[in-house]
Protein backbone atom coordinates (compact mmCIF):
# COMPACT_ATOMS: atom_id res chain seq x y z
CA UNK A 1 0.00 0.00 0.00
CA UNK A 2 1.92 3.01 -1.27
CA UNK A 3 -0.05 5.74 0.55
CA UNK A 4 -0.21 4.10 3.98
CA UNK A 5 1.45 7.11 5.64
CA UNK A 6 -1.16 9.50 4.24
CA UNK A 7 -4.06 8.14 6.31
CA UNK A 8 -5.02 8.28 9.96
CA UNK A 9 -6.64 5.31 11.70
CA UNK A 10 -10.18 6.49 10.94
CA UNK A 11 -9.17 6.88 7.31
CA UNK A 12 -7.61 3.42 7.13
CA UNK A 13 -10.75 1.90 8.64
CA UNK A 14 -12.82 3.65 5.97
CA UNK A 15 -10.61 2.15 3.26
CA UNK A 16 -11.18 -1.33 4.70
CA UNK A 17 -14.92 -0.72 5.07
CA UNK A 18 -15.22 0.32 1.43
CA UNK A 19 -13.03 -2.59 0.32
CA UNK A 20 -10.35 -0.38 -1.19
CA UNK A 21 -7.76 -2.22 0.88
CA UNK A 22 -7.71 -5.37 2.98
CA UNK A 23 -6.63 -5.79 6.61
CA UNK A 24 -3.81 -8.02 5.41
CA UNK A 25 -2.50 -5.26 3.13
CA UNK A 26 -2.60 -2.73 5.98
CA UNK A 27 -0.76 -5.11 8.29
CA UNK A 28 1.88 -5.74 5.62
CA UNK A 29 2.39 -1.98 5.21
CA UNK A 30 2.69 -1.40 8.95
CA UNK A 31 5.14 -4.25 9.41
CA UNK A 32 7.20 -3.04 6.45
CA UNK A 33 7.36 0.44 7.96
CA UNK A 34 8.37 -1.04 11.30
CA UNK A 35 11.11 -3.09 9.64
CA UNK A 36 12.41 0.05 7.94
CA UNK A 37 12.52 2.47 10.89
CA UNK A 38 12.35 0.55 14.16
CA UNK A 39 16.02 -0.51 14.13
CA UNK A 40 16.89 3.19 14.39
CA UNK A 41 14.34 4.30 16.97
CA UNK A 42 13.64 1.15 19.02
CA UNK A 43 9.98 2.03 19.52
CA UNK A 44 8.73 -1.58 19.34
CA UNK A 45 10.35 -3.97 21.79
CA UNK A 46 8.12 -6.99 21.28
CA UNK A 47 6.63 -8.19 17.99
CA UNK A 48 3.50 -10.34 18.16
CA UNK A 49 3.66 -13.13 15.60
CA UNK A 50 0.98 -13.96 14.74
CA UNK A 51 -0.69 -10.63 15.45
CA UNK A 52 -3.55 -10.59 17.92
CA UNK A 53 -7.05 -9.74 16.73
CA UNK A 54 -10.57 -10.89 17.53
CA UNK A 55 -12.35 -13.11 15.03
CA UNK A 56 -15.57 -11.55 13.83
CA UNK A 57 -14.90 -8.19 15.48
CA UNK A 58 -15.75 -5.78 12.68
CA UNK A 59 -15.89 -2.67 14.84
CA UNK A 60 -15.08 0.95 13.95
CA UNK A 61 -11.36 0.21 13.49
CA UNK A 62 -11.68 -3.14 11.77
CA UNK A 63 -8.42 -4.14 10.11
CA UNK A 64 -6.33 -1.21 11.35
CA UNK A 65 -2.81 -2.11 12.61
CA UNK A 66 -2.18 -1.16 16.24
CA UNK A 67 0.44 -1.37 18.98
CA UNK A 68 -0.02 -1.93 22.72
CA UNK A 69 2.25 -0.33 25.29
CA UNK A 70 4.44 -2.91 27.05
CA UNK A 71 2.96 -1.81 30.39
CA UNK A 72 -0.50 -3.05 31.41
CA UNK A 73 -2.73 -3.50 28.32
CA UNK A 74 -2.47 -7.20 29.16
CA UNK A 75 -3.34 -10.02 26.76
CA UNK A 76 -4.16 -13.49 28.03
CA UNK A 77 -1.37 -15.92 27.22
CA UNK A 78 1.12 -13.16 26.45
CA UNK A 79 3.77 -11.43 28.57
CA UNK A 80 3.74 -7.71 29.37
CA UNK A 81 7.36 -6.84 30.07
CA UNK A 82 6.79 -3.48 31.83
CA UNK A 83 10.37 -2.51 30.97
CA UNK A 84 11.64 -4.92 33.63
CA UNK A 85 13.81 -8.00 33.33
CA UNK A 86 11.65 -9.62 36.02
CA UNK A 87 8.46 -9.57 33.91
CA UNK A 88 9.65 -10.61 30.47
CA UNK A 89 8.25 -14.14 30.55
CA UNK A 90 5.27 -13.86 32.89
CA UNK A 91 2.11 -14.85 30.99
CA UNK A 92 -1.11 -13.11 31.92
CA UNK A 93 -4.30 -15.10 32.37
CA UNK A 94 -6.83 -12.50 31.22
CA UNK A 95 -7.14 -9.42 29.06
CA UNK A 96 -7.34 -5.92 30.45
CA UNK A 97 -10.69 -4.21 29.90
CA UNK A 98 -9.12 -1.69 27.51
CA UNK A 99 -7.39 -4.51 25.63
CA UNK A 100 -10.77 -6.17 25.13
CA UNK A 101 -12.29 -2.91 23.92
CA UNK A 102 -9.51 -2.32 21.42
CA UNK A 103 -9.82 -5.88 20.10
CA UNK A 104 -13.62 -5.58 19.92
CA UNK A 105 -13.12 -2.47 17.78
CA UNK A 106 -11.38 -4.66 15.18
CA UNK A 107 -7.79 -3.49 15.70
CA UNK A 108 -4.92 -5.80 14.76
CA UNK A 109 -2.21 -5.75 17.44
CA UNK A 110 1.20 -6.71 16.06
CA UNK A 111 3.60 -5.44 18.71
CA UNK A 112 4.31 -3.73 22.02
CA UNK A 113 6.05 -0.40 22.49
CA UNK A 114 8.91 0.45 24.79
CA UNK A 115 8.50 1.89 28.29
CA UNK A 116 10.83 2.63 31.23
CA UNK A 117 10.78 0.07 34.02
CA UNK A 118 7.23 0.01 35.43
CA UNK A 119 6.56 3.31 33.67
CA UNK A 120 8.25 5.20 36.49
CA UNK A 121 10.12 7.88 34.54
CA UNK A 122 9.51 10.56 31.95
CA UNK A 123 12.11 8.96 29.70
CA UNK A 124 12.12 5.63 27.88
CA UNK A 125 15.47 4.00 28.55
CA UNK A 126 14.98 0.59 30.24
CA UNK A 127 17.97 -1.67 30.63
CA UNK A 128 16.05 -4.65 29.28
CA UNK A 129 14.83 -3.04 26.06
CA UNK A 130 17.37 -0.30 25.53
CA UNK A 131 16.57 3.35 24.87
CA UNK A 132 13.97 4.58 22.43
CA UNK A 133 15.15 7.39 20.17
CA UNK A 134 13.23 10.46 19.07
CA UNK A 135 12.39 10.14 15.34
CA UNK A 136 13.00 13.86 14.84
CA UNK A 137 16.59 13.60 16.07
CA UNK A 138 18.08 10.27 17.08
CA UNK A 139 20.34 12.00 19.62
CA UNK A 140 17.25 13.10 21.56
CA UNK A 141 14.82 11.25 23.83
CA UNK A 142 11.12 10.77 23.06
CA UNK A 143 9.98 11.35 26.63
CA UNK A 144 8.12 8.74 28.64
CA UNK A 145 6.73 6.63 29.89
CA UNK A 146 4.82 6.05 26.65
CA UNK A 147 7.88 7.02 24.65
CA UNK A 148 7.78 3.97 22.40
CA UNK A 149 4.17 4.67 21.49
CA UNK A 150 4.75 8.31 20.56
CA UNK A 151 7.90 7.46 18.60
CA UNK A 152 6.05 4.75 16.65
CA UNK A 153 3.27 7.16 15.68
CA UNK A 154 5.68 9.97 14.77
CA UNK A 155 7.71 7.56 12.64
CA UNK A 156 4.62 6.39 10.75
CA UNK A 157 4.63 2.78 11.91
CA UNK A 158 1.01 3.20 12.97
CA UNK A 159 -1.23 6.28 12.91
CA UNK A 160 -2.45 5.60 16.44
CA UNK A 161 -0.98 3.60 19.33
CA UNK A 162 -1.97 2.61 22.87
CA UNK A 163 -0.56 4.70 25.71
CA UNK A 164 -1.17 5.51 29.37
CA UNK A 165 -0.60 8.50 31.61
CA UNK A 166 0.07 8.49 35.36
CA UNK A 167 2.09 11.71 35.60
CA UNK A 168 2.37 12.97 32.05
CA UNK A 169 3.19 9.73 30.24
CA UNK A 170 0.94 10.49 27.27
CA UNK A 171 1.53 14.23 27.12
CA UNK A 172 5.32 14.34 27.62
CA UNK A 173 6.09 11.97 24.70
CA UNK A 174 3.40 13.62 22.58
CA UNK A 175 5.19 16.94 23.05
CA UNK A 176 8.64 15.50 22.37
CA UNK A 177 7.55 13.56 19.27
CA UNK A 178 5.15 16.02 17.66
CA UNK A 179 1.95 13.97 17.98
CA UNK A 180 -1.38 14.51 19.70
CA UNK A 181 -2.07 13.08 23.15
CA UNK A 182 -4.94 13.50 25.63
CA UNK A 183 -5.23 12.24 29.20
CA UNK A 184 -8.88 11.71 30.06
CA UNK A 185 -10.81 12.67 33.20
CA UNK A 186 -10.20 10.37 36.16
CA UNK A 187 -12.42 7.31 35.95
CA UNK A 188 -13.67 7.87 32.41
CA UNK A 189 -11.63 4.93 31.09
CA UNK A 190 -11.55 1.74 33.22
CA UNK A 191 -8.39 0.09 34.53
CA UNK A 192 -9.72 -3.41 35.34
CA UNK A 193 -10.04 -6.23 35.82
CA UNK A 194 -6.95 -6.70 38.01
CA UNK A 195 -7.34 -3.32 39.74
CA UNK A 196 -10.05 -0.72 40.17
CA UNK A 197 -7.77 2.20 39.36
CA UNK A 198 -4.05 2.76 38.96
CA UNK A 199 -1.96 4.92 41.31
CA UNK A 200 -5.01 6.00 43.35
CA UNK A 201 -6.78 7.16 40.22
CA UNK A 202 -3.87 9.06 38.70
CA UNK A 203 -3.43 6.72 35.73
CA UNK A 204 -5.55 6.96 32.60
CA UNK A 205 -5.31 4.80 29.51
CA UNK A 206 -5.46 6.43 26.10
CA UNK A 207 -3.60 6.76 22.82
CA UNK A 208 -1.15 8.77 20.81
CA UNK A 209 -2.33 9.82 17.37
CA UNK A 210 -1.34 12.02 14.47
CA UNK A 211 -4.89 13.32 14.01
CA UNK A 212 -7.23 14.70 16.67
CA UNK A 213 -10.18 12.70 15.35
CA UNK A 214 -8.35 9.41 15.94
CA UNK A 215 -8.03 10.22 19.64
CA UNK A 216 -11.69 11.27 19.76
CA UNK A 217 -12.82 8.01 18.16
CA UNK A 218 -10.57 5.97 20.46
CA UNK A 219 -11.93 7.69 23.57
CA UNK A 220 -15.45 6.92 22.36
CA UNK A 221 -14.75 3.19 22.40
CA UNK A 222 -12.68 3.20 25.62
CA UNK A 223 -14.96 5.35 27.81
CA UNK A 224 -17.39 3.79 30.24
CA UNK A 225 -17.13 1.78 33.46
CA UNK A 226 -16.36 -1.88 33.94
CA UNK A 227 -17.52 -4.14 36.80
CA UNK A 228 -14.36 -3.30 38.79
CA UNK A 229 -14.64 0.49 38.38
CA UNK A 230 -14.74 2.12 41.85
CA UNK A 231 -16.98 4.97 40.67
CA UNK A 232 -18.61 6.40 37.56
CA UNK A 233 -17.33 9.36 35.60
CA UNK A 234 -19.84 11.40 33.61
CA UNK A 235 -20.00 10.35 29.97
CA UNK A 236 -19.93 12.97 27.21
CA UNK A 237 -23.39 13.96 25.97
CA UNK A 238 -22.51 12.98 22.38
CA UNK A 239 -19.78 10.90 20.83
CA UNK A 240 -16.49 12.74 20.91
CA UNK A 241 -15.95 12.07 17.23
CA UNK A 242 -19.06 14.16 16.56
CA UNK A 243 -17.37 17.09 18.30
CA UNK A 244 -14.76 17.40 15.56
CA UNK A 245 -15.08 20.72 13.76
CA UNK A 246 -17.50 22.23 16.25
CA UNK A 247 -16.72 25.66 17.68
CA UNK A 248 -15.31 25.39 21.21
CA UNK A 249 -16.88 28.73 22.03
CA UNK A 250 -15.28 31.63 23.83
CA UNK A 251 -12.73 30.21 26.26
CA UNK A 252 -11.07 31.81 29.24
CA UNK A 253 -7.43 30.71 29.48
CA UNK A 254 -5.69 30.81 32.84
CA UNK A 255 -1.90 30.73 33.09
CA UNK A 256 -0.59 29.44 36.41
CA UNK A 257 2.10 31.68 37.90
CA UNK A 258 1.76 31.06 41.63
CA UNK A 259 2.55 27.36 41.88
CA UNK A 260 6.24 27.35 41.04
CA UNK A 261 7.36 26.66 44.61
CA UNK A 262 4.92 23.80 45.03
CA UNK A 263 5.98 22.35 41.69
CA UNK A 264 9.67 22.60 42.54
CA UNK A 265 9.26 20.97 45.94
CA UNK A 266 6.82 18.20 45.07
CA UNK A 267 6.65 17.52 41.35
CA UNK A 268 10.23 17.81 40.21
CA UNK A 269 10.19 14.72 37.98
CA UNK A 270 7.20 15.82 35.91
CA UNK A 271 6.66 19.45 36.94
CA UNK A 272 3.93 20.64 34.58
CA UNK A 273 1.94 17.51 33.80
CA UNK A 274 1.26 15.61 37.03
CA UNK A 275 -1.09 18.24 38.47
CA UNK A 276 -3.72 17.02 36.01
CA UNK A 277 -3.22 13.46 37.24
CA UNK A 278 -3.45 14.39 40.91
CA UNK A 279 -6.61 16.43 40.37
CA UNK A 280 -8.15 14.08 37.81
CA UNK A 281 -8.51 16.83 35.21
CA UNK A 282 -8.36 16.08 31.47
CA UNK A 283 -5.31 17.50 29.72
CA UNK A 284 -3.82 17.35 26.25
CA UNK A 285 -0.61 18.11 24.39
CA UNK A 286 -1.09 19.67 20.95
CA UNK A 287 1.89 19.77 18.51
CA UNK A 288 1.87 23.45 17.63
CA UNK A 289 5.56 24.40 17.47
CA UNK A 290 8.83 23.17 15.98
CA UNK A 291 12.17 24.67 16.99
CA UNK A 292 14.66 26.03 14.43
CA UNK A 293 16.54 22.76 14.92
CA UNK A 294 13.45 20.80 13.85
CA UNK A 295 12.34 19.47 17.22
CA UNK A 296 8.65 19.55 18.14
CA UNK A 297 7.28 21.20 21.28
CA UNK A 298 3.71 20.54 22.36
CA UNK A 299 1.38 23.02 24.04
CA UNK A 300 -0.52 21.70 27.05
CA UNK A 301 -4.16 22.57 27.70
CA UNK A 302 -5.97 21.47 30.87
CA UNK A 303 -9.76 21.48 31.16
CA UNK A 304 -12.41 21.08 33.81
CA UNK A 305 -13.53 17.62 34.91
CA UNK A 306 -15.45 15.99 32.08
CA UNK A 307 -14.47 18.60 29.49
CA UNK A 308 -12.99 16.22 26.90
CA UNK A 309 -15.49 17.47 24.31
CA UNK A 310 -14.38 21.07 24.77
CA UNK A 311 -10.70 20.15 24.63
CA UNK A 312 -11.18 18.12 21.47
CA UNK A 313 -13.14 20.93 19.82
CA UNK A 314 -10.27 23.27 20.64
CA UNK A 315 -7.68 20.78 19.38
CA UNK A 316 -9.64 20.27 16.16
CA UNK A 317 -9.76 24.03 15.64
CA UNK A 318 -6.02 24.35 16.25
CA UNK A 319 -5.34 21.43 13.92
CA UNK A 320 -7.22 23.21 11.15
CA UNK A 321 -5.59 26.60 11.82
CA UNK A 322 -2.03 25.31 12.20
CA UNK A 323 -1.83 21.84 10.63
CA UNK A 324 0.90 19.42 11.62
CA UNK A 325 -0.15 16.41 9.55
CA UNK A 326 2.26 17.23 6.72
CA UNK A 327 5.31 17.22 8.99
CA UNK A 328 7.48 14.09 8.83
CA UNK A 329 10.64 13.27 10.82
CA UNK A 330 13.79 12.83 8.70
CA UNK A 331 14.06 9.05 9.01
Amino acid sequence: MDDYLEHDAVGLADLVRTKQVSPAELLEAAQARADAVNPRINAIVRRLDPPVSRAGAEGPFYGVPFLFKDLDHHLAGHPTGAGSRAWQSYLHTENDVVSDRWLAAGLVVFGRTNTPEFGAKGITEPLVGGPTRNPWNLDHAPGGSSGGSAAAVAAGIVPCSAASDGGGSIRIPASACGVFGLKATRGLIPAGPQIGEGLLGSVSNGVHSRSVRDTAAMLDLLAGPSPTSPYLAARPATTLLQEMGRDPGVLRVAVCTDIDQMITQNLGWVPYTQLANLTGLPAMSVPLHWTPAGLPIGSQFVGRLGSEAMLLRLASQLEAAQPWWHRRPPL
